[in-house]
């Protein structure tokens, strides 16, 4: 039940405010694993049980910025 109420808070919360940090980078990895690697990093809330079974994600490459002349 914690989960559906962490999930709910985590969706509505970012519909109408921006996210703290922590929030902010599990968005983002709970994005890589529906869009990137949907046979691992399940953690929603936490990557705590994806390092116990071993299935967390590892960091998305970071952009590259060009600086334009």
């Amino acid at each position: 039940m914690s989960n559906d109420v962490s999930l709910t808070t985590l969706h509505i919360t970012d519909k109408h405010h921006s996210l703290p940090a922590y929030w902010h980078a599990l968005k983002k990895y709970h994005l890589q694993h529906h869009f990137a690697d949907y046979e691992n990093g399940f953690g929603v809330t936490s990557r705590f049980w994806d390092r116990v079974f071993g299935t967390e994600l590892p960091p998305p490459p970071q952009a590259k910025v060009l600086k334009s002349t």
